[in-house]
């Protein structure tokens, strides 16, 4: 099918592919205080994965990754990335209590008045 990569590429990316797998999680980890996150940490990963495909194959890698395993890992990160979402919605709820924009009171008492008031608009709800 195509030629063997050699011995050299192969026990260099052995070396280095860790080293990018650990930047990509360092660079996801702070990506919010540093430029970069998630999608630069993913890029990084990707590179990381790509360097094996090359050096090893495709099938060689399909054969060391279990379907359990990437089961695991896909149900895992599914699940962290809806409890992070339900996690912050009670933050967020208090977050935003105190921060009053134009037509809205801060103190939630007679808000439904201000805000008829400015945008026109009838609302028969009270904010609690």
């Amino acid at each position: 099918m195509g030629t063997m990569i050699s011995k050299i590429v192969r026990t260099m990316s052995d070396i280095i592919a860790p080293l990018i797998f650990v930047y990509g999680a360092y660079v996801i980890i702070h990506g919010h205080m540093t430029p970069g996150g998630g999608f630069q940490g993913g890029a990084v990963f990707a590179s990381g994965a790509g360097l094996l495909i090359v050096a090893f194959g495709a099938h060689n890698l399909q054969q060391k990754l279990k379907d359990k395993q990437v089961t695991l890992l896909e149900s895992t990160g599914s699940l962290m990335f809806i409890g992070l979402g339900l996690a912050g919605l009670p933050v967020s709820k208090h977050a935003n209590k105190d921060k009053a924009g134009p037509g809205m009171c801060a103190d939630n008492r007679g808000c439904t008045r201000e805000v008829n008031r400015h945008s026109g608009i009838p609302r028969t709800k009270t904010f609690n």
